[in-house]
């Protein structure tokens, strides 16, 4: 891997990073952990775009997709086991009306074209948390920014 950070590629969803500073804040989570997601790391979602400008069809859109559907509690305690952390971590929420319950795509045109994905959930969660763990110098530095919510 380049010098990219390596972040998984998801829209945002109901896991909100901790907003304390001590490395015994709580992951927040909302629902029952039902909502699924399909995330997928970054270097796939670029490839997929690359691919579409080099052989797709004008007009048509192409969802990019990745093959790890899982609910949003499994997603939660996949992250937490890298931290060897436990589900204790976890501060359940009300769930905000109208939440959808499913967050995954189709991403068969974008299969047609010959995209498959490269990074497993596994990888992607991997390289990415030692990004994070390598790159504080990137990320501390945000959480002093006036203009960031904390």
């Amino acid at each position: 891997m380049n010098e990219s950070c390596g972040l998984l590629a998801r829209r945002r969803d109901a896991i909100t990073a901790p907003h304390g500073t001590g490395r015994s804040a709580q992951v927040v989570r909302q629902a029952f952990g039902g909502i699924d997601r399909m995330p997928g790391f970054v270097e796939d979602a670029c490839q997929a775009i690359l691919l579409v400008l080099e052989k797709g069809v004008a007009g048509q859109i192409y969802n990019v997709g990745a093959h790890n559907e899982m609910s949003n509690l499994n997603l939660t305690l996949a992250i937490l086991r890298h931290f060897t952390k436990g589900d204790e971590m976890i501060r359940r929420v009300s769930d905000r009306l109208g939440h959808d319950l499913r967050y995954a795509v189709n991403f068969y045109k974008l299969k047609q074209l010959g995209f498959k994905p490269r990074w497993s959930f596994e990888q992607g969660l991997a390289a990415t948390v030692e990004w994070y763990r390598n790159s504080s110098h990137w990320w501390q530095e945000l959480k002093r920014d006036k203009y960031t919510v904390k």
